[in-house]
């Protein structure tokens, strides 16, 4: 395989990227009150005292509603956005090295160790680093 196959397969990745950004997917969970209790503990304790005549005391009130869902949601599509983007400008740096002619093993590397350290799946860094490997 040469430089500019390798180029390729990058390319092809990238494509795939901007043609199809919904094929990562996030799992969302909104959670109103959680409690969590280890090695036999008490987690929550809530006493509450009443007043006199015609007052209302409330101990704890959880709500979550709907808008708190959207606001989740639009945070976490927004910063899925940044991230598919961030990923086509690192897939794209490194197209660029290997369309070169003479690719710098060291700033490829650096890419591919940063993708490592992020959510990027596991098979996209094993391409490119397989990539890399051949030459």
């Amino acid at each position: 395989m040469d430089h500019q196959s390798a180029a390729r397969v990058i390319d092809g990745m990238v494509d795939s990227l901007r043609n199809e950004p919904c094929q990562f997917s996030i799992e969302l969970k909104v959670v109103g009150h959680q409690v969590s209790v280890t090695n036999g503990g008490i987690g929550q304790i809530i006493s509450a005292t009443g007043g006199g005549y015609k007052t209302k005391t409330i101990a704890n009130r959880v709500s979550v509603d709907g808008s708190s869902v959207q606001l989740a949601r639009g945070a976490g599509d927004q910063a899925m956005e940044e991230q598919v983007a961030a990923l086509i400008k690192a897939l794209e740096q490194i197209s660029d090295q290997f369309k070169s002619g003479n690719p710098d093993k060291g700033l490829i590397r650096n890419i591919l160790g940063a993708l490592g350290e992020s959510w990027v799946p596991p098979m996209i860094s094993a391409v490119v680093a397989s990539l890399v490997a051949l030459f």
